[in-house]
């Protein structure tokens, strides 16, 4: 399963402890890129974009992943993809095939 993991930045209030120097939310991220990565989850990440796209096992493999995100980074949503082969299994996609090739 695939999903998206999009990052909102932190504000000053939100984390609850003060980072390190180093530790800016671009090297927190990169760090963190780097752990999905050698987990072999990580799909494509971009940090200029605050998205980072993962394929795990179950939802709460992803969610577990997004908790690990450093509060320096910001809040993490986690939002599944829909696979194509799900979408043209559906009924509605059969329709729409069938009004367009008359």
């Amino acid at each position: 399963m695939r999903f998206m993991i999009l990052v909102r930045p932190a504000t000053a209030t939100a984390t609850t402890t003060a980072p390190r120097p180093s530790d800016t939310p671009s090297t927190s991220m990169a760090r963190y890129h780097e752990q999905l990565s050698k987990a072999g989850v990580l799909l494509d990440a971009a940090a200029a974009a605050d998205y980072t796209l993962i394929q795990v096992r179950t939802r709460e493999e992803a969610l577990e992943w997004a908790r690990r995100l450093p509060p320096s980074c910001g809040e993490a949503e986690v939002h599944q993809l829909c696979e194509a082969d799900a979408i043209a299994q559906r009924p509605v996609a059969d329709q729409l095939r069938a009004a367009s090739h008359p």
